[in-house]
């Protein structure tokens, strides 16, 4: 009988950040938080990050020598960026997708867009891979529920799964 390959599963807690250069699923679970994905099918690297802020109020800007850069969308970008490029990655060869984002809370307008964490962290994400120049494939954001993310480095696909049971869909990308 044959046996299944079973690859190691990391689970990304809030402010984590994970790059891996073997076959591993990442996986995370999100409300108004961000994940970004970034994935070199030729040599098998894949990166994720679990933001929770926008961005950091530094007047230096986090980067990955900064204990918290994973806490905040832009700098873990920035920095899983950085990572792939010290490996010789180039951008044309970067797959960046990015999920969450969800405005989980029903508020009347006006308030909305002081608390609407999650629009802020899609626009962060946004903002640096243009940044650092790299093009975004495919995006799965926004809503008023959480999702399940998955991340199969072996391949790139990704799975999301919504968190609400009244509409409980996933879908892959």
């Amino acid at each position: 009988m044959a046996q299944a390959c079973v690859y190691p599963v990391i689970y990304l807690k809030m402010g984590e950040t994970a790059f891996v250069d073997h076959p591993s699923t990442i996986t995370t679970v999100l409300g108004s938080c961000v994940a970004v994905t970034l994935f070199d099918r030729k040599r098998g690297f894949g990166a994720m990050c679990h933001g929770v802020l926008p961005s950091c109020e530094s007047a230096h800007r986090c980067a990955a020598k900064c204990s918290r850069y994973g806490h905040y969308v832009e700098c873990s970008v920035l920095a899983m960026a950085h990572r792939f490029r010290s490996f010789g990655v180039r951008h044309a060869d970067i797959e960046a997708r990015v999920f969450g984002g969800a405005d989980l809370f029903a508020l009347p307008v006006r308030s909305r867009s002081l608390l609407a964490v999650g629009p802020q962290n899609v626009e962060a994400a946004a903002r640096a891979l243009s940044a650092s120049g790299i093009a975004l494939s495919a995006k799965i954001v926004g809503g008023s529920s959480g999702c399940r993310v998955s991340f199969e480095t072996i391949s790139g696909v990704v799975s999301v799964q919504r968190l609400d049971p009244a509409i409980m869909t996933a879908c892959e990308c």
